[in-house]
């Protein structure tokens, strides 16, 4: 049951970060969805809250994590500005609403920490192969507890041994792919007040969960299930034995990826549809949000996202589903273009942000 609490904490935590962020970037009407989007859109947040104050040479997120939440503070008052306080005030009533996708993401939650659970009620760490939970764990504690300029914290962390005398080991993490999971888990653990190592399962778990409200929403806008079958395409997501083997694994990168690619997807379907100036802005946003998680914890995941996405853009060109014929070739060249320069201006954002990686 801790480790359920936890669990359910971690993600209502993430979900307040991004809420404000969430309302903001999405159209007016599409504000009542906020919470779908919400986890995405904070762990984005905190990805880029650790980057910044690497950059700035700040002593680890137990020097500013916790000041750190001014941010959503304020984004979520924006939003309660922009849009009435009314809209707050409703969350409760929307998440009622969303019932059945929140029984399944605590459903998911549940099944995937059930084995780990079985060691005790405080949180430990499984991998059943690999390094990766000892790469993401090493890195959150760097970016935990030191500031980038500092060296003294672990055995040979000089740079030496990397061949990159120039270096520590905290900038290593800075431009290795493991960067934005561990500095999410960082924040986590700096919520959490626990150690890193013992919390990771616990972490990977809430990434699966958080990945089920974008499965929903796709199944639902891009591929037109109703809201029964997108939640029974959800559930089987939700209990299978897919979400046991990467949070076993320790795979946080990977499902990172996968939630940012999905985003991708839909913010790519949105761009081509003929949409106005407000919700192309909107578009854009969410793929820029889709970046930054790609890039901060897979960048080289980067070109296997976007496939799909001009593979979609060229089949909307030649073979759109209005089968119309080539009279109105030139309205969908000028809408192929709309996708292609939404998509490049959330690139050239990310790139901005994220030079170094």
């Amino acid at each position: 049951m801790n480790w359920l609490l936890l669990g359910i904490a971690i993600l209502a935590w993430r979900t307040l970060w991004g809420l404000g962020l969430s309302c903001l970037l999405l159209p007016p009407r599409m504000r009542r969805y906020a919470l779908v989007f919400a986890p995405l859109a904070g762990a984005a947040l905190q990805m880029v809250m650790v980057w910044v104050g690497a950059h700035l040479d700040l002593t680890g997120t137990v020097a500013y994590g916790w000041w750190s939440c001014l941010l959503p503070l304020g984004l979520l008052c924006e939003a309660g500005r922009r849009t009435g306080l009314k809209w707050i005030k409703d969350i409760p009533t929307r998440m009622l609403r969303c019932g059945g996708l929140v029984a399944v993401m605590v459903i998911a939650l549940a099944v995937t920490i059930l084995p780990a659970s079985q060691f005790g009620e405080d949180p430990t760490t499984i991998s059943l192969g690999g390094c990766d939970a000892g790469s993401y764990a090493a890195a959150a504690e760097a970016l935990k507890h030191f500031a980038a300029s500092d060296r003294s914290g672990f055995m040979g962390q000089v740079g030496p041994n990397l061949g990159m005398p120039e270096i520590g080991l905290h900038q290593w993490w800075m431009n290795f792919d493991h960067f934005g999971p561990a500095a999410v888990l960082a924040m986590t653990a700096t919520f959490l007040d626990r150690d890193v190592f013992k919390i990771l399962t616990l972490d990977a778990a809430t990434y699966w969960a958080m990945l089920l409200p974008m499965v929903f929403w796709v199944a639902r806008q891009c591929f037109g299930f109703g809201s029964r079958s997108a939640l029974m395409v959800t559930l089987i997501l939700a209990v299978s034995p897919i979400g046991q083997y990467v949070v076993h694994h320790g795979l946080l990168g990977q499902l990172m990826a996968t939630g940012a690619s999905v985003l991708l997807w839909w913010a790519s379907a949105g761009l081509l549809q003929r949409v106005s100036a407000g919700r192309w802005w909107s578009f854009v946003g969410w793929a820029v949000v889709g970046n930054v998680i790609l890039v901060g914890s897979y960048a080289f995941f980067l070109p296997l996202a976007y496939a799909p996405l001009l593979m979609n853009a060229g089949l909307t060109l030649i073979w759109p589903k209005d089968r119309v014929g080539i009279s109105n070739w030139s309205s969908r060249s000028a809408q192929t273009l709309v996708w292609a320069r939404g998509l490049g201006t959330s690139l050239l954002v990310t790139g901005c942000l994220f030079a170094p990686r």
